[in-house]
């Protein structure tokens, strides 16, 4: 009961009651109790010490829950005490010790085969790699990540099809079950025609008119029932033929919308190159005439204003803040209006920033797009707290990583909203591809790789 006060004491920031319900649960159990309870007070201690800022009582009590945990091979335990050991030391940006202790647990982990654990530890190593600035170790272990997540969707798929294949054994029973019933009811129901046929004999024409007048009404029934089957059909092949136009209205639409966008671009360098280019040579050409005259004069003013339309029109058609701002800016900027409306925690990353700033303009649209995509399914759907944002080029290849610490959702029973497939949408564009990694209560990760040409 004491331990329980304590948590409840802890999840409302309330240190030192915490601190004295888990050292109360601790005293309870004394030297010959549960081991496992004591670990897990010892743990609990361990944390009051981190939010009392006590960093070395913290370090104490991480380090024999460690030990005693890693002894005894309590998984849970030991997961726990590596990565709160782990996350002191990179708050105090002891990012040596930090690998040094996460790269050993992972090891033990392999040892075990405990994929979770092996998981848990790869993302805390790669957000220690992302704190030193290392990341290109950052993004070697996220290829890693993505392999031992792979690996239990495997395992769970695995489960998902004994599962199915156990139902499929009972349905059969069932099936086989439900065939001999009907064989019965097939057998009775001979039996039962037999005994009629008998006494249509015995009774004569009048009761013979029995069974004609019971034939008479299962046909009637026969056909009502073929009359309503016909009717579902027609409904049914009118919800196919409205599906398929929509589908259908819905891809013209990306068409044509991303015609426009081409048309957009293409028209907005012609006024700015070909006619903004003309006009400024003709201004020139006036300007350089000796003989000066009025007329001359409105004709300059006429070139003037006429160049600067165009060059007014040329930026309409393509966002001006995609020319005038570094592209990280932009993010940074869109970033800080979302901590203003929300209480989002975001962080950030470009590396190499420069490289990441150069990238065309086109591919700069459509990266900040989908970008809005993703933190408007966080914010609608996520729950999350913290959101953290990742802008790489390696080997000539731009990679996007979004990760948030939401409640997460199961890929095969929910799929992939609006917000994904327009993602998708977008990437088939760039010839480039998106992996999606989700499980309830454990947080969204979304991968996007994009080629860049030479």
């Amino acid at each position: 009961m004491h331990y329980n006060l304590g948590k409840i004491s802890f999840e409302n920031k309330d240190w030192r009651a915490a601190k004295r319900y888990f050292t109360v649960s601790d005293s309870l159990l004394g030297t010959s109790g549960n081991i496992k309870q004591k670990l897990a007070n010892t743990l609990a201690l361990g944390k009051v010490a981190v939010q009392q800022y006590e960093n070395d009582t913290a370090f104490g009590y991480f380090k024999e829950v460690l030990d005693v945990s890693l002894a005894n091979q309590f998984y849970d335990l030991y997961t726990e005490a590596v990565l709160e050991y782990g996350q002191l030391n990179i708050n105090l940006k002891n990012y040596d010790v930090a690998e040094m202790t996460l790269a050993m647990a992972y090891t033990n982990a392999i040892q075990w085969n405990r994929l979770e654990l092996q998981k848990k530890i790869i993302n805390s190593l790669r957000k220690t790699y992302s704190a030193k600035g290392d990341y290109e170790n950052a993004y070697n272990l996220m290829t890693q990540l993505n392999a031992v997540s792979e690996s239990i969707s495997r395992q769970q798929n695995s489960k998902a099809i004994q599962e199915i294949e156990v139902k499929y054994q009972s349905l059969q029973k069932e099936n086989q079950i439900y065939e001999l019933k009907e064989e019965k009811l097939a057998k009775q129901a001979e039996i039962e025609r037999q005994k009629t046929i008998k006494k249509a004999f015995l009774y004569g024409f009048l009761v013979l008119l029995i069974p004609i007048i019971s034939l008479l009404y299962v046909y009637y029934q026969k056909l009502q029932a073929q009359s309503k089957l016909n009717q579902q059909e027609k409904e049914l092949s009118s919800q196919k033929i409205t599906s398929l136009l929509h589908t259908q209205e819905l891809e013209l639409a990306r068409t044509s919308l991303e015609a426009q966008r081409e048309e957009r671009h293409r028209i907005a360098k012609q006024l700015h190159d070909s006619i903004g280019g003309n006009l400024a040579g003709i201004k020139l050409q006036l300007a350089n005439v000796k003989e000066s005259s009025k007329n001359q004069k409105t004709i300059i003013k006429q070139v003037n204003e006429t160049y600067e339309l165009v060059r007014d029109i040329s930026h309409d058609l393509v966002p001006k803040k995609f020319h005038q701002n570094a592209f990280t800016f932009l993010i940074e900027n869109y970033i800080a209006q979302l901590r203003d409306s929300s209480e989002l925690k975001v962080n950030f990353y470009a590396h190499p920033k420069a490289k990441v700033n150069e990238i065309p303009s086109k591919l700069k649209v459509e990266l900040y797009q989908i970008l809005q995509e993703l933190f408007t399914n966080t914010i609608k759907h996520a729950n999350a707290k913290n959101v953290e944002v990742h802008l790489n080029i390696l080997d000539s290849e731009l990679q996007l990583l979004y990760e948030d610490d939401g409640r997460g959702f199961a890929i095969e029973k929910i799929g992939k909203g609006i917000g994904l497939q327009n993602i998708e949408s977008r990437l088939q564009q760039l010839n480039s591809s998106l992996m999606l990694d989700s499980a309830p209560k454990r947080g969204t990760v979304v991968t996007i790789e994009i080629p860049l040409k030479e």
